[in-house]
């Protein structure tokens, strides 16, 4: 199914921000493979998984989720990637 957009805005380091995003997405059993400045990740859910993509340009992380589960909304994949974030 087709996915969502949207942006974040951080405070800190890029590196530090792809670092948390990447150990807790590690360890819900997925994966983010990237630099401070763009990557992709994974994340299994019972439902099904979530794939997508970053980038990152002053202080403001731009994620596009490509694909995930039909009965999963936009709004609370961005709430559960914001918990990744802080």
């Amino acid at each position: 199914m087709a996915g969502c957009n949207f942006s974040i805005e951080f405070s800190g380091s890029a590196e530090e921000l792809v670092q948390q995003a990447k150990e807790g997405i590690t360890k819900v059993k997925g994966k983010l493979i990237g630099d401070s400045n763009s990557g992709s990740f994974h994340i299994p859910t019972p439902l099904g998984n979530i794939k997508g993509g970053y980038i990152i340009e002053n202080s403001v992380i731009t994620l596009n989720i490509d694909d995930k589960p039909m009965l999963l909304s936009c709004k609370r994949i961005e709430a559960e990637l914001r918990k990744f974030l802080e």
